[in-house]
């Protein structure tokens, strides 16, 4: 947002009775006057005016322009009488209504949703109720899940399966263009948010079943709708965090003793484009600073392991190349070798086991990589060793049958089958001997019928015998032939692969390496002969891309310093103004900033650390030495009416601190939120000091919808809505057995409610009656200052 300032001086006598007074038709007119001279821009600008009592005569007048690349960038001084919108009421972004549904077991009387409703010109809401009624809950804790908050299984109500918080927002301009420009990069409709001009966001949470918890925990999954298009946590969190700001005031006090948190403060103030400038700056350096380590680790550390960490000289070069020389006639040989065993098709075809492994290794390259967990195993290797065993296995086979064949039917074999035949005919007949024996006395002879059909059965055999010698040797079917068939498709002997693994591993072993890892140590050497040339070559050029990102990144860091520093002066000085009117009349803001390292240091161009120091500190006018940090000197309440002004001063920076790890490539432009939930920021805060936080809010609510979650009489009886959050049991369903059910209701009060509510708010059960006439008086002033306040709008 720019500013823009300049001084009208008496000479115009039309300007100077627009500038007397700033309610009603003359802040219309005034208006209606400055606008032709942004026309040709076609946008619309809002005019705030400010003037100083006691000087009419030379007014001031800001007029404040969207500006995205200068957000923050305020170049004239704030100043310290309040500012306000020329923007009626009606026509600014707003909260329309919250929607609760099964949340942290609350439920209203007619269902389970709790809708909030806000009324079309209720800028500035008071939420009240008794202490633990829900009202955090139901509006903080609403809009939190809202913007990407996590959530917890207990947010359900017991027995739900799912719960869901839904926001509308009406839209006015400049909100309404800038999230239409953000539907636009998500990929969402834009139809449905231009013709209504509104803005609903819906988070529905669902209880995983305990099978997919971890530990048996209850675990959730969201489901996020912007506008009824389902979108993810990331998404819509990025279009809702800007527009809507929860100020939990104990969380953001808390927050101030971080520096990240003081620092996302006053980034809040700087030019979005300063800080993607200075974000993409820093991330160029280190990619180039990266890239200039890992080349010099290229010439030096690889080297290291080979040479013994001695610089890499011509004579080592000499024995490197060498080294390479030997893998390379060992990579030729191999690949020949293998371009050698490229069976037949017939081979293939027939599904021969050794054709397959040969015809594996014909395609297989020297570098191929079979190895698992990043650790390489050579598959060259591999199946060079599985062909030596399936041939050296194979030539066992054939030895074997050939064994066979000798064992059944060799007459030359002393062990045969066919010989211990003829050696058992040979015995057989010596039984049946009676060689002068005629037919007739051999029939009567003892036995002579059991050796004849003896010797039928041994011719059997003998015939058994020859057909099983010939399936075996000479049928095309037979054992033999099978085996001798399939150790034809490879014509390579054992011998020669088992040469060449000795060979490889001979290398292997002189490299220190194992076989299977010498291919890859070959390339090692290769990429450190070739690398260390081309690293040497390209080294200049990373040194000058290096030196360029490192000036660029010195010059963008220098000017987020300087936007720093320029809103540290501007914030230090609205704050200091601001706070007399919350009851610290003689207290200033001084707000540190140093740079504390240099933008090259590891730390803080690896993005872990920050580069300056922010501090607050708050000190007195009666004393000439500087206060302490305000995290450590200030109290509770204090603390509470100095995030108030700094809020104040400038808008959602407060809700930075919860979002500052969330920097550059916003969705959304510069835009100022629409809405800020202050939780309890009266908390610590009484007597005057709660008078002038009231007024302080009241007045912030000039610029957007304030929604203050509350206990103090005094900012319930000036906001324009008063809520009040009341919270029962429903004891009929726990008569049931079913168990009571938490009932809440917001209801709107107004008249006698209000008058009663602010009396309990005062002072609970005590002094009832005086009570109320003390409420009826805080609701006549707040009337006069709501009648005063709704004329400048």
């Amino acid at each position: 947002m720019r500013l823009f300032s300049f001084r009208l001086v008496a000479a115009t006598p039309l300007l100077l009775l627009l500038l007397q007074t700033v309610d009603g038709f003359y802040s219309q007119q005034l208006q209606l006057h400055l606008q032709p001279f942004f026309a040709s821009s076609r946008r619309i600008f809002p005019v705030k005016t400010s003037y100083h009592q006691n000087a009419r005569a030379s007014s001031h007048v800001m007029i404040y322009c969207p500006d995205q690349s200068t957000r923050g960038l305020m170049e004239e001084p704030i100043s310290s009488a309040p500012s306000f919108s020329l923007t009626p009421r009606n026509c600014r972004s707003r909260i329309a209504s919250i929607t609760a549904t099964n949340l942290g077991g609350f439920v209203s009387h007619e269902s389970n949703d709790i809708v909030i409703h806000f009324r079309d010109d209720s800028c500035f809401v008071a939420v009240t109720g008794n202490s633990a009624s829900g009202k955090s809950l139901l509006l903080a804790k609403t809009l939190e899940l809202i913007c990407g908050a996590k959530a917890s299984a207990s947010l359900l109500r017991p027995g739900a399966a799912s719960a869901s918080v839904k926001v509308q927002i009406r839209l006015a301009e400049p909100h309404l263009a800038a999230i239409s420009q953000a539907f636009e990069k998500l990929g969402l409709d834009v139809s449905s948010l231009t013709q209504h001009h509104e803005l609903i966001l819906e988070r529905t949470l669902h209880l995983q079943t305990r099978s997919n918890s971890v530990l048996g925990r209850p675990r959730l999954k969201s489901v996020c709708r912007v506008n009824g298009q389902v979108t993810t946590l990331k998404d819509m969190a990025s279009i809702s965090q800007p527009l809507l700001v929860v100020v939990d005031a104990s969380a953001a006090a808390a927050g101030l003793a971080n520096e990240d948190a003081r620092l996302a403060i006053i980034d809040t103030g700087v030019a979005p484009s300063i800080l993607e400038t200075y974000h993409f700056a820093r991330e160029r350096y280190q990619l180039c600073r990266q890239k200039r380590e890992q080349m010099e680790y290229e010439l030096t550390a690889n080297g290291s392991k080979l040479f013994g960490g001695m610089e890499v000289h011509e004579k080592d070069m000499e024995l490197l190349g060498h080294y390479i020389a030997e893998l390379d006639a060992l990579e030729l040989r191999i690949q020949r070798f293998c371009e050698s065993l490229s069976p037949g098709v017939e081979d293939l075809s027939h599904n021969s086991v050794l054709a397959g492994i040969s015809y594996g290794i014909s395609r297989t390259k020297w570098n191929d990589d079979v190895g698992k967990d990043g650790i390489f195993r050579s598959a060259l290797l591999e199946r060079l060793c599985l062909l030596r065993d399936n041939i050296l296995e194979l030539d066992g086979r054939i030895a074997s049958a050939l064994l066979v064949i000798d064992a059944l039917g060799s007459l030359s074999t002393e062990k045969s089958a066919m010989t211990a035949m003829e050696r058992a005919r040979k015995h057989l007949y010596d039984v049946t001997a009676a060689h002068s024996m005629t037919p007739d006395e051999k029939e009567i002879l003892p036995g002579a019928a059991a050796a004849e059909r003896i010797h039928d059965m041994l011719n059997e055999i003998e015939t058994a015998l020859v057909d099983c010698s010939t399936f075996i040797e000479d049928d095309e079917k037979g054992l033999l032939k099978g085996l001798e068939r399939e150790r034809s498709s490879c014509a390579i002997g054992a011998d020669q692969i088992e040469s060449l693994i000795c060979d490889w591993s001979s290398l292997a072993r002189k490299h220190g390496v194992t076989s299977y890892q010498l291919p890859f140590c070959h390339a090692q050497l290769q990429q450190q002969r070739d690398g260390g040339t081309r690293a040497r070559e390209l080294l200049p050029m990373i040194l000058a891309d290096e030196k360029q990102a490192l000036e660029i990144y010195h010059e963008a860091g220098h000017n987020l310093l300087l936007a720093r520093d320029h809103v540290v002066k501007q914030l230090e000085k609205d704050v200091t103004d601001r706070l007399p009117s919350l009851s610290m009349e003689t207290t200033n803001l001084c707000i540190e900033l140093l740079q504390i390292r240099s933008l090259t240091d590891a730390s803080v161009s690896s993005g872990a650390n920050y580069a300056e120091s922010i501090a607050f500190k708050l000190w007195t006018e009666r004393s000439s030495e500087m206060g302490g940090d305000v995290h450590d000197v200030a109290s509770s309440g204090e603390k509470s009416r100095f995030l108030l002004a700094l809020e104040s001063s400038l808008p959602g920076c407060v809700g930075a601190v919860r979002r500052r790890n969330l920097h550059g490539g916003a969705l959304l432009p510069s835009v100022p939120p629409i809405a800020v939930i202050y939780d309890e920021i009266d908390a610590h805060v009484g007597g005057s000091a709660a008078n002038a936080l009231a007024t302080m809010l009241a007045s912030q609510a000039r610029n957007c919808q304030i929604v203050a979650i509350t206990h103090s009489p005094p900012v319930g009886a000036l906001a324009d809505l008063h809520l009040v959050v009341r919270k029962s049991y429903n004891i009929d369903e726990f008569n049931k057995g079913v168990g009571p059910r938490t009932v809440v209701n917001v209801t709107e009060v107004d008249k006698s409610e209000r008058r009663l509510e602010l009396a309990r708010m005062a002072s609970g059960d005590l002094a009832t009656s005086e009570a109320q006439m003390f409420a009826e008086a805080l609701i006549r002033e707040g009337v006069i200052r709501r009648d005063a306040t709704k004329e400048l709008y």
